[in-house]
Order: structure tokens, then C-alpha cells, then sequence
């Protein structure tokens, strides 16, 4: 996995942080980590913002 990237899928977000993916969703939807839907579906994350 490339981590030097500033934009990170899912699953690439998982393995950064070595959460599952169950427990990044909840995170999401509470709203305690930071995640952007730009085509409504995928949801990405700013490597800068997974790092805080």
C-alpha cells in the first residue's frame, strides 16, 4: 500500500489505521473521524486527517 498518498480508500484507510472496516463506519457516522462522499457512494480519507 502506498501511504504517502493524501487520499485514502476505505479499505487503504483500514490498513493505515488498522481499524475494520465495522468500527471506521460507526466512526464516520458519529462523526469522530473525518471522511468526504464525493460521488455519494465511496468514501475517501484524508491521510493528514486519520494521522490527528
Amino acid at each position: 500500500m502506498d501511504f504517502t498518498k493524501k487520499v485514502l480508500t476505505l479499505s487503504e484507510a483500514c490498513a493505515y489505521t488498522r481499524f475494520v472496516k465495522s468500527y471506521m463506519y460507526k466512526r464516520t457516522m458519529a462523526g469522530t473521524i473525518p471522511c468526504s462522499k464525493p460521488n455519494g457512494k465511496a468514501i475517501f480519507f484524508d491521510r493528514e486527517e486519520l494521522e490527528r
